[in-house]
């Protein structure tokens, strides 16, 4: 049995009734933020775009005010708008929601089936999408690339609902990930993903006709001697990752997303607002002029994240609205100037005055790779998902490996550059002993990393990386022990942490700094965060429509907690009419 048909088969015998109330809770939180994703995405440039999609006359709505469409149009509508809010959420190493809530909902909504239906799709997407997501961390795209994660979370949620048997259900998801192509950092940044988001769940849902028509798809797309996965993930996935289940639920580690940003982003964000209002409360205002750099310590994700989105906007830069919640350079503009960034402002006309107002803001906007994050960062996936042998490989050598083998080499603008001699990675590489070292970590072995050479000044990271590796090798670390698994481990409240430290340097040489450990709605926090994060998301989201009556109170009741204390969910077509109204 290929590791796809066996992740096919574990994942759809899921029993909803058998999960935790605190998951079974979480479901019902992705839908809400879901629902308010893509009622938000409309006020973005994307947004627009998006409505004008061709679409089929049926009656599913997505949101207030929206005519009805057939279950593919109704679909691609509702990704491509969640898409343009840059508000999806999302589980320990990627997103899931838009395939695994939208699908399995508009599809039951259209089948007539009850919500107890719904949710057992959503929770099957939601447990295969997850591990996907982590099985191909190693990818060179993992974060933007992971299109097909979703198109197999469609392919797997309308299969069960059509009643699929184990072998056509496998073919569908195997033909929705082979049929789905990956989107790359070039389409982030000038925002092409509009067009590749919602054609992965479409391609799910089409996976799932052929599949019922007898066509067979590549069932050994996941194995390692396969072509397709040596191009997508590379020759090292975390195959552990594709255990645990019905024991370790991957929809424990859902994150609302609180701010319309990728988490990195969203957590400098907070930062910043912090200090936006220290400053209020003093009776002071800050401005694009009144600041002379802005410094921003970051996680490897969110410094990798800032050097494949690249420079801030420029003069001779297309306008790309829906790139500017992906770069902190690109996105602390918008918070100097209105005190948030929001769908609205991730329109052309905002973006143009905001380029104006902000003037050369962006470059003076540092995002320096802060190693002592990322190593406690490893650390807690180290100890809860035993992330460090799921890798197969020896702690800070095996992660230094893998940023060498996929991270960019050159630093952008915008991005702190800092290493060895005619370095420029971006990434501090010469941080790394000096935070080892003050752990208590080998300290003269890894000193001695600094020494310069010619290998050094040619190609930094290979250079840190042999040393590395030749240290950890004196050490005993380099032997790869048995891959681990998810049996037996809980994933509760597990995140990826996302911490950000703001330093703002000001006129008069004045200096404030604020640091937060992760955004608001991150799984880490306490279960009344996510409601409450969730509720005021839906809220807002809603606002400019008229908040449908009743929506809130059916899902979530007036006082959801971790026992469930909430009322039936109404089934999706009822969902669905108490929304558009």
């Amino acid at each position: 049995m290929t590791r796809l048909v066996h992740a096919v088969r574990e994942a759809a015998s899921l029993d909803l009734a058998a999960a935790p109330a605190r998951v079974q809770l979480r479901l019902r939180l992705q839908l809400v933020s879901q629902l308010a994703a893509a009622a938000a995405g409309r006020r973005s440039a994307d947004g627009a775009l998006a409505e004008a999609l061709p679409f089929g006359a049926g009656d599913l709505g997505v949101s207030p005010g929206l005519g009805g469409r057939d279950l593919p149009s109704a679909l691609r509508l509702a990704t491509a708008l969640v898409g343009a809010a840059e508000q999806d959420d999302h589980l320990l190493f990627g997103p899931s929601g838009r395939a695994a809530v939208w699908t399995a909902w508009l599809a039951a909504a259209d089948a007539g089936l009850p919500a107890e239906r719904a949710l057992q799709a959503q929770l099957a997407a939601n447990e295969l999408a997850g591990r996907l997501a982590a099985f191909a961390l190693p990818a060179p795209h993992a974060g933007a690339g992971l299109d097909w994660v979703q198109a197999a979370a469609a392919a797997l949620a309308a299969g069960i609902l059509r009643g699929l048997g184990e072998r056509p259900l496998a073919n569908a998801v195997a033909l929705a990930i082979a049929g789905t192509p990956s989107c790359r950092w070039s389409h982030v940044r000038t925002g092409a993903r509009l067009a590749l988001a919602p054609a992965a769940a479409v391609r799910g849902l089409e996976s799932v006709d052929l599949a019922a028509a007898g066509v067979g798809g590549p069932l050994d797309l996941l194995e390692s001697d396969g072509d397709w996965l040596a191009d997508t993930v590379g020759a090292r996935p975390l195959a552990g990752f594709l255990t645990g289940w019905g024991d370790a639920w991957m929809t424990d580690t859902l994150s609302i997303r609180a701010t319309p940003a990728a988490p990195g982003v969203g957590a400098a964000i907070e930062a910043l607002q912090e200090l936006l209002g220290e400053l209020d409360a003093e009776g002071a205002t800050l401005t694009a002029d009144s600041i002379l750099r802005i410094d921003v310590d970051a996680p490897l994700p969110a410094a990798l994240r800032e050097l494949r989105v690249g420079s801030p906007a420029n003069a001779d830069e297309p306008l790309a609205p829906s790139v500017v919640p992906h770069g902190i350079a690109r996105a602390l503009p918008f918070v100097v100037l209105h005190g948030r960034l929001g769908p609205e402002l991730m329109t052309l006309p905002a973006v143009a005055t905001a380029r104006t107002a902000a003037g050369d803001l962006g470059w003076r906007i540092h995002v320096r790779h802060d190693w002592g994050m990322t190593l406690d960062a490893w650390e807690v996936l180290r100890r809860t998902v035993k992330l460090d042998r799921m890798a197969g490989a020896a702690g800070v050598a095996g992660l230094v490996a893998a940023v060498q083998k996929h991270g960019p080499r050159q630093a952008r603008d915008g991005v702190g550059a800092s290493g060895p001699p005619g370095g420029g990675t971006g990434l501090n590489w010469t941080d790394l002993p000096l935070v080892l070292a003050a752990r208590g970590e080998a300290v003269d072995s890894l000193l001695g990393l600094l020494e310069p050479s010619h290998a050094a000044r040619k190609d930094p990271a290979s250079w840190l990386v042999k040393r590395l590796g030749r240290v950890a090798g004196r050490m005993g670390s380099l032997i790869a022990p048995p891959t681990a698994s998810l049996e037996g481990v809980s994933l509760e409240g597990v995140a990826v942490p996302m911490p950000a430290r703001i330093r703002l340097l000001l006129h008069g040489g004045r200096v404030r700094e604020a640091e937060v450990a992760g955004p608001r709605g991150s799984a880490n926090r306490p279960t009344a965060e996510l409601v409450a994060v969730a509720s005021q998301k839906y809220r807002a989201a809603m606002a400019p429509w008229g908040e449908p009556v009743g929506v809130l109170d059916h899902l979530l009741g007036p006082q959801a907690n971790d026992s469930l204390g909430v009322p039936p969910a109404p089934s999706p077509a009822e969902l669905f009419a108490l929304l558009v109204g």
